[in-house]
């Protein structure tokens, strides 16, 4: 009677220390999973961080350019304005040849300028 509940007492010890075991390994594999599952959330934040940054530069750029844009056609409009101005002065057959060949001088400045 005492070997059989020694036996069944090293059976139940036995069967702990499997359990045991297996508790520990499944800890194991959970904290590794973790710390891999972490090692990601990381490299994920990385990646957004740079998207990010990407972005901003990109918004930048496009509002920089944007600006440009504003400008030159600012530019364009004046000169416009400048050349109906002089469109409105052209002189007519009866006007002589020396006011015509300055106005003409002056459409060049304009285009060098405008260049």
């Amino acid at each position: 009677k005492r070997a059989a509940k020694a036996e069944k007492a090293l059976l139940e010890t036995t069967e702990w220390a499997n359990t045991e075991a297996s508790a520990r390994e499944t800890a194991e594999e959970l904290s590794k999973h973790g710390e891999e599952m972490l090692h990601h959330l990381e490299e994920v934040v990385k990646d957004l961080q740079k998207k990010e940054r990407n972005e901003y530069t990109a918004r930048k750029a496009m509002e920089e350019k944007l600006m440009e844009t504003d400008q030159d056609l600012r530019y364009a409009i004046e000169e416009i304005e400048y050349l109906r101005g002089l469109s409105s002065s052209i002189p007519t057959n009866e006007m002589d040849a020396g006011a015509t060949e300055e106005i003409l001088l002056q459409k060049e400045r304009a285009a060098r300028i405008k260049a």
